[in-house]
């Protein structure tokens, strides 16, 4: 698909997707002045690899973990503000449990419990492994 073809399947005309304020209505408007551009970043892209500075950034927010009322930093979880939900499905395993659309968090125990049950019914042995990804993205930071 050529790039001004995906330029005007775009929707969202009066939404802007970064903090520019540019949104897919004003490219349509000034494609003939923007469109040089547009097609050497893509280029850029598609041959070294690399977003442009400035390009590859989202907005970041914080969201308090367990307390409603939190003091401190490490009571926030930061959270990325990009519209990933397009792509999530494609990105994420099928073994991932959560954050996809028809799956739950809570399918992982459920299925983990039933391979214990399992074992012991057969009387084979068993090994587990729990792994705690709590303070995981705690470490950015």
């Amino acid at each position: 698909m050529e790039i001004k073809e995906v330029v005007w399947a775009c929707g969202g005309n009066n939404k802007s997707p970064r903090s520019d304020g540019y949104n897919f209505k004003f490219i349509k408007s000034f494609w003939h002045i923007l469109k040089i551009d547009i097609v050497l970043i893509l280029d850029e892209f598609y041959v070294n690899g690399r977003i442009p500075r400035g390009e590859n950034f989202s907005f970041i927010t914080f969201i308090p973990k367990k307390n409603e009322n939190p003091k401190k930093f490490g009571e926030y979880r930061p959270i990325s503000l990009v519209r990933l939900k397009v792509v999530l499905e494609k990105v994420i395993g099928e073994l991932q449990c959560a954050f996809i659309g028809g799956r739950n968090i809570l399918d992982g125990v459920l299925i983990a419990n039933e391979m214990v049950d399992e074992a012991k019914r057969n009387k084979n042995p068993c090994l587990i492994f729990k792994f705690d990804y709590e303070k995981t993205y705690d470490l950015v930071f």
